[in-house]
């Protein structure tokens, strides 16, 4: 939540200079030695001595500080007045930001909503304290501004001579003027944040910087090196869509993530599996494959949807895939987005019906309905509820459901359509049954298995690869035995999963399969290669192509050869031989054609 919350506030505060870049950045370290003093000394001095009302002394008393950057540049930062009371008809960033709280947006086709998204950094520090270092053009100059700022629960307490006070929990660090807490400017907040150990802007920067103090992290993520990764891995499942080229080849925002220092590099959307068949789906969705979802009454463009099916590669379900709301490691999502293009979540849909394919969408929300869908987020803008809005919106939302679950199980081969004859037939079985009435078809039907093979040294334990599994019990005849009418119908009927063996001393993969119907039959094998990307997202131009190494008969018989002719009685389990190639899903395909002895 605080990658997104921050990152959107992000977005919404680019400048658009030509030639400026939004970057977005997250630091986690520990406050140095020469400066832990000032820590303790400048944030302790003057505050209630209750740990318990005020968490920031526990915080502070450990024998080390840790404390996470969050940060933006290439931003307006937070400018305007410092104090809420002003009137003004320009910004007022740093009042929404640190003064006020749940103010409306002022972001056209914004990201955020509200200002609630703020109060995620105080959640997650355990002091429940920031500082705010920010540098904004302020009266036509730039200007520094650094503030410290504590959202913790309220409390009471004893004061001498007025007896029992409330407080309200908010605490604030600065100068004070007025009887009110104003940010330190100009060269005080450049000098103190030297003292701090804040990192400095440059000549001509702006932008913000908010330090969280003592960053609850969860245990389960491990070791530092453990966080610094899964940081980055959440901005590539959140913020992925920023990260793609525009027009001018660059992205519309770059990341970085240290750890104590070391960095983590966000990987690339385009190289990673399965972010990149999303990627592939935005793509689509702004070409001439898109498709435009609209409601029916009131006729009202909704947004544009892009597809992608394609078969989904092995990919480990990890912490940060789980954030992004995927249980497991079947892709069959849509990822939702406004018009800012920040992702709201990734909309579970039905399963494909042939196994070892998935598909990926992208929706994209039109902006004449950015401000229904944006009423119609929670405050941690991750969900669209249609129940939160009124009758009149609420049926827009449940309209792009609707067009989306179309969609998805159209793609995923349920949707129903009535076939020739007037009976219904499910999309994904006219597809199998069209396929086989193609010849050469590279559909994933009955007759279809797939893997994806390591070919090293069997031997060696690291290296021995992983199969997929073909769908048992699927049969389908092909289009030159429907054709003879006069032969057996011959069908093809895959045995288990493809497993690994050895032939003539080399790495094979076999796949067993049974014939049905006494005759003779002329077998032939037809590979490909399933993707030209493999599983660690590299292009594969060029790749050989896997290799038929033969046959095994029932008896145990070998015949050598893509192709076979055989004696068939309708019993017995039957084998083919197959020479993979390295780092490849491959496509098989089993032809059985009954002939004349």
């Amino acid at each position: 939540m605080l990658v997104r919350e921050a990152a959107q506030n992000s977005w919404d505060a680019r400048t658009d200079e030509a030639g400026v870049d939004v970057h977005f950045g997250l630091d986690l370290y520990t406050v140095g030695a020469a400066h832990a003093n000032t820590w303790r000394a400048l944030l302790l001095e003057g505050c209630p001595r209750n740990a318990e009302h005020f968490p920031l002394r526990t915080s502070l008393g450990r024998n080390s500080i840790r404390v996470l950057a969050v940060s933006d540049r290439g931003t307006k930062g937070l400018g305007g007045p410092t104090r809420a009371d002003a009137v003004t008809d320009g910004p007022r960033d740093f009042v929404t930001f640190v003064r006020n709280v749940g103010e409306p947006r002022d972001t056209q086709l914004g990201g955020g909503t509200y200002g609630f998204g703020k109060g995620i950094f105080f959640m997650l520090s355990r002091a429940h304290t920031v500082l705010i270092h920010t540098r904004t053009r302020h009266q036509g100059r730039l200007q520094t501004r650094l503030i410290g700022s504590a959202l913790a629960h309220s409390y009471t307490e004893s004061v001498v001579g007025r007896g029992e006070a409330r407080y309200t929990g908010r605490h604030w660090w600065g100068m004070v003027s007025e009887g009110l807490v104003e940010p330190l400017v100009d060269a005080e907040a450049d000098e103190m944040a030297e003292r701090l150990g804040l990192a400095p802007f440059g000549a001509d920067e702006t932008g913000t910087t908010v330090v969280v103090v003592d960053p609850e992290i969860d245990e389960d993520l491990g070791s530092p090196g453990d966080v610094g990764d899964y940081l980055a891995e959440t901005i590539l499942w959140q913020l992925w869509p920023k990260m793609l080229p525009r027009v001018d080849g660059r992205p519309a925002m770059t990341f970085h993530v240290t750890v104590d220092g070391q960095d983590h590099p966000v990987p690339d959307p385009a190289l990673t599996h399965p972010v990149q068949m999303f990627v592939e789906a935005y793509r689509r969705m702004n070409g001439p494959e898109s498709r435009q979802l609209a409601s029916g009454r009131p006729k009202r463009l909704l947004g544009v949807l892009g597809l992608h099916d394609t078969f989904v590669l092995p990919w480990t379900l990890t912490r940060a895939a789980e954030s992004a709301g995927f249980d497991d490691t079947l892709v069959h999502h849509v990822c939702l987005m406004r018009s800012a293009e920040l992702v709201v979540t990734y909309a579970k849909g039905v399963k494909p019906q042939a196994e070892l394919k998935g598909y990926a969408g992208v929706f994209r929300v039109d902006p004449s309905m950015d401000e229904v869908f944006a009423r119609a987020e929670p405050p941690t803008h991750d969900a669209w509820n249609a129940d939160s809005l009124p009758p009149d919106e609420r049926r827009y939302v449940k309209a792009v459901t609707r067009r989306l679950t179309e969609a998805q199980q159209e793609i995923s081969g349920l949707r129903v359509v009535v076939g020739s004859e007037g009976r219904e037939m499910a999309l994904g079985a006219a597809s199998n049954y069209f396929s086989d009435l193609v010849r050469g078809s590279s559909g994933f039907g009955g007759r279809h298995a797939a893997f994806e093979s390591r070919t090293r040294d069997d031997n060696d334990p690291r290296t021995t690869g992983r199969t997929l599994a073909s769908r048992p019990g699927r049969t389908q005849a092909p289009a030159h035995a429907i054709a003879a009418q006069t032969l057996p119908r011959v069908r093809v009927e895959y045995v288990g999963d493809p497993f690994h063996t050895h032939h003539h001393d080399r790495p094979a993969l076999v796949q067993e399969f049974k014939l049905t119907g006494e005759a003779t039959v002329r077998l032939d094998a037809r590979l490909s290669i399933a993707t030209s990307i493999d599983a660690t997202g590299r292009d594969r131009d060029g790749t050989d192509q896997p290799q038929p190494l033969g046959w095994v008969t029932p008896d145990g018989t070998t015949i050598l050869g893509p192709s076979a002719l055989v004696r068939n009685d309708g019993h017995g389990t039957w084998r083919l031989l197959v020479r993979p190639t390295e780092d490849t899903m491959t496509v098989v395909e089993i032809e059985a054609e009954a002939v004349r002895p």
